[in-house]
Parts: C-alpha cells; sequence; structure tokens
C-alpha cells in the first residue's frame, strides 16, 4: 500500500484511503480508540481541505468582481470624458478636456484595474479642486466607480492571502495526516502482534502501480510484514 501522501489528492486521502481504514475500525469494538482517534485525524483533515477549497472559490469569485470593475472604469472614464467634450464645446482638445485626461480616456481599456487606478487618481485631484459645477456633477458618477474599484481590487488582494494561508495550512494538515495514519498502523500492529497480514486488511491497497512511475514514498509500508517504514 505504497502511496505518497504528500502528492495525492486530497480526495484520495479522505474519501477513500481514510474513509477506508475509518470505516474497517468502526466494525470491532476493540478498535473503537483507534477509530475514534482516527475519526478526529480524518475531521481536522477536512476541515483543511474544505477550508482550502472555500479560499479558492472566493478568489475566483473575488477575481470576477476586480475585472468587472475594469470594464466599469473604462466605461465610467468614457461617459465622463464624453461629457468633459460637451462642457469644452465639442473640443475633445479643450483646456477642460485634456485637464482631466491629458492622453485621452483609451488608455483605461489597454491596461489593469491598478492602472487604471493610477490614471483616476490624477483625475479626482482635479475633480477636488474643481470650480465648476457642471464639470464637478459630471465627475461623481467615475469617482464612485474609483471606489467601487479600489474596494474590488482590495478585497482580492486579501482573498489572496486567504487562499495562500489556506494553502499552508493543508499542506501542515497533510504532513498530520500522513503522521496519523501511520500511528495508526503502528497502533494495530501493538494491538495484532501476531498477525501482520491482518492488520494490513485495515488499509486499502491502491491499484498496482505502472512500471517506470517512480512513486515510491511508502505512507503505511510498516503494516506490511517487513515493518521498515521511513520518515
Amino acid at each position: 500500500m505504497a502511496f505518497n501522501a504528500m502528492t495525492r489528492s486530497p480526495e484520495f486521502l479522505l474519501w477513500e484511503a481514510g474513509w477506508y481504514t475509518q470505516n474497517q475500525l468502526a466494525v470491532e469494538e476493540m478498535h473503537t480508540m483507534i477509530h475514534e482517534y482516527w475519526s478526529g485525524e480524518q475531521e481536522g483533515f477536512r476541515a483543511a481541505y474544505t477550508g482550502l477549497q472555500d479560499a479558492e472559490r472566493a478568489l475566483v469569485a473575488a477575481r470576477a468582481h476586480r475585472d468587472r470593475q475594469k470594464f466599469k472604469m473604462r466605461g465610467s472614464a468614457r461617459l465622463f470624458a464624453e461629457q468633459l467634450i460637451q462642457v469644452g464645446g465639442g473640443n475633445p482638445k479643450s483646456d477642460v478636456y485634456t485637464r482631466y485626461f491629458e492622453d485621452g480616456y483609451g488608455i483605461y481599456g489597454r491596461v489593469t484595474l491598478e492602472r487604471q487606478l493610477e490614471l483616476a487618481q490624477s483625475v479626482l485631484v482635479c475633480l477636488d479642486s474643481e470650480a465648476n459645477e457642471t464639470v464637478k456633477a459630471a465627475g461623481e458618477p467615475f469617482r464612485a466607480a474609483v471606489e467601487t474599484a479600489r474596494s474590488a481590487l482590495a478585497d482580492y488582494q486579501a482573498k489572496e492571502q486567504v487562499l495562500a494561508d489556506a494553502k499552508a495550512t493543508m499542506h501542515a494538515a497533510r504532513i498530520q495526516w500522513r503522521g496519523a495514519y501511520r500511528k495508526v498502523a503502528a497502533d494495530l500492529r501493538s494491538l495484532h502482534t501476531d498477525d501482520p497480514r491482518y492488520v494490513s486488511s485495515f488499509f486499502l491497497s491502491p491499484p498496482r502501480k505502472k512500471k517506470g512511475t517512480g512513486e515510491v514514498d511508502v505512507v503505511v509500508d510498516a503494516v506490511d510484514e517487513g515493518s521498515n517504514a521511513t520518515a
């Protein structure tokens, strides 16, 4: 029953190898304590995996919101620019237009949200000192779009950190699960010292690997008759 607990899928560890052993241990009362221990370890691993999945989904959602704001920023910049052109008498090179969009608004469609927000900062500075009430009113939707985009970007960055933390937790959980799996094997060997094959029966044997795959990290080789597991 050789498999690499650090590379096999969480589903395999939790719902195949781990679940198999958990149900084997539940059959006989003499294994109650080992079963309770292993059930607790399984639950800890499941919680870490659920946390990872939740973090992955949350990041995808945050990314979608961030990316949508990029397009909304582009549209808001275009709308504000068009209103400025009207204020400037239809002249796209008027002072009022170039004061806000010196290089035009088209750049908002070619850059990242982060860069859009950098460009928007100078627009907001101009708005803060604007004396023309028509221009100030026209710029408020743009200001609101900037605030929404900032929030979406901050949320995405926060979710990135949450996922990084969840990955670290999951890595530690794998190590914990592997150690616990070995402990179950050791406890069963202590309980059934005269029957190593019986001990082996508590553990799922994965399909035989194809020649040359090189997957050699034996997690519970101690349940075999050789009992020479490595860390």
